[in-house]
């Protein structure tokens, strides 16, 4: 099924360009993950190495975690909310909580 559809984005890419790829890819796929927690989807081993491998590949600077803010910290409802951030510039931001 993969690779079927990758096949069809590569001809629709060929015929129509990439912005109509992009949009179908959007369209069909987006769709479908929206609401959904991508670590239940995708199991990425040592995130932190896969992403430093993908920002090197963009020339970025090494990722770097930082707290931006947390809530309830001594308590059953703590919340920590924290950003990726590479030079300097926050690329991603996410939040735990138990």
């Amino acid at each position: 099924m993969a690779q079927t559809f990758l096949a069809l984005v590569a001809a629709l890419e060929e015929s129509s360009g990439a912005v109509r790829a992009t949009s179908f890819v959007l369209d069909i796929l987006a769709t479908q993950l929206n609401g959904k927690d991508i670590s239940e989807i995708w199991d990425i081993p040592h995130t932190m190495n896969y992403l430093s491998k993908e920002l090197q590949k963009r020339n970025m600077g090494e990722p770097e975690s930082r707290l931006l803010w947390c809530s309830g910290k001594e308590t059953i409802f703590s919340c920590y909310h924290v950003g990726i951030f590479s030079n300097k510039e926050l690329i991603g931001q996410g939040r735990y909580s138990n």
